[in-house]
């Protein structure tokens, strides 16, 4: 080979290896530009990368991260979920939101929790796959909305316990004029009686949704549970109860009490919905590492107008309704890691579909 064109090989690959050096150099300058917490894994689930801000935010030298599994940043409940979900996104590659409606939760090197938001980004390299993970620390961002729901929720509590206390105040007001008529006092008793419980109904489902009681996680079988929580609730005699494809359903690990709660008040809407006469169907469906159970009934449906706000607290369709039912379920779930949504069903009334992770098998 002539010397020139040896030559100009030479010149030809340092180049190329100069540019590829600046283009690692820009790479990694931009990474720990980055203002939130980088974290890079390969397909397998390994962190291969990280910024000084992922060492920030989790209390990790870098070097305690790199070649661990990426689950070392997950509470230890979530993790086999997260196996799951991993998977699942490497078969879809596609630049988005982690958890998309969920409320995501990430494990600080001294073990405490903290609420995240996480965007994904696949990047092909010659070596592989990779998964590009970006993660803010909203846990600040979301003390304030929850005191701000809580604000609006006292404010609304406070309007809506007028109507009880007024019946109230009304039927001692006429007790006091009639004590000596049994069928007035028995009359206006009950009806004293049906307001506080209406009442006590309200404040104990605003101080669920307040408290945050901690999960009891234990394994649950779901076709159990739901016969569990539909005994719990008298059925009219005109609505008929369907149960579908519950058998198979893999087990959870779940609060089984707050659960069981999630149901009977999705079982009791839908019954509200299909009275007089009419039918409330349960059916399960697994889709990847989820577990569906969706509860349809045969009413009118969901109002269009109200469909987007339908699991927002004091927002209801009933004439009695207090409105926290459905913004009780959607908080459970989410707490789980799981979600709730609604859509029209197939014979024209309601169809809730709750998503909970299946166990992980190990």
């Amino acid at each position: 080979m002539p010397e020139s064109s040896e030559n100009a090989k030479r010149s030809s690959t340092g180049e190329d290896t100069t540019e590829l050096k600046r283009g690692e150099d820009l790479f990694h300058a931009l990474l720990e530009a980055a203002p939130d917490a980088m974290v890079i894994v390969n397909d397998s689930g390994t962190i291969a990368l990280v910024n000084a801000q992922t060492e920030k935010l989790f209390g990790y030298h870098r070097s305690e991260l790199i070649g661990q599994s990426v689950e070392i940043l997950i509470p230890e409940k979530f993790r086999g979920g997260h196996v799951a979900h991993r998977i699942k996104f490497g078969r879809e590659p596609r630049a988005r939101a982690m958890g998309e409606n969920l409320q995501l939760s990430a494990r600080r090197n001294d073990g405490t929790e903290f609420s995240v938001e996480i965007s994904l980004s696949p990047i092909l390299t010659g070596d592989g796959f990779l998964v590009a993970s970006s993660i803010r620390d909203v846990t600040a961002r979301r003390r304030m909305e929850k005191l701000s729901t809580f604000g609006q929720l006292a404010g609304s509590i406070g309007h809506e316990l007028r109507n009880p206390l007024g019946v109230i105040e009304s039927s001692l007001f006429i007790l006091r004029k009639n004590l000596g008529d049994p069928d007035v006092v028995n009359k206006h008793i009950e009806r004293i009686g049906l307001q506080l419980q209406h009442a006590n109904d309200m404040v104990t489902k605003l101080l669920d949704m307040i408290r945050d009681k901690p999960l009891v996680r234990t394994s649950v079988r779901l076709s159990q549970l739901i016969g569990s929580a539909a005994s719990l609730i008298e059925w009219p005699a005109g609505v008929t109860f369907v149960q579908s494809g519950l058998e198979e359903l893999p087990a959870i690990a779940g609060d089984e009490g707050q659960l069981r709660q999630v149901l009977v008040n999705l079982f009791e809407n839908a019954i509200h919905a299909a009275e007089p006469k009419g039918e409330v169907k349960v059916t399960g469906a697994v889709e990847g590492p989820e577990v569906l159970v969706i509860v349809e009934d045969t009413g009118p449906g969901v109002d269009p107008n109200v469909r987007h706000q339908l699991f927002e607290p004091l927002v209801t369709t009933k004439a009695k309704g207090i409105g926290l039912g459905l913004a009780l379920v959607k908080r459970v779930l989410e707490r789980h890691g799981g979600s709730i949504s609604y859509e029209p069903g197939t014979r024209g009334g309601a169809r809730f579909i709750a998503r909970l992770l299946a166990q992980p098998s190990f």
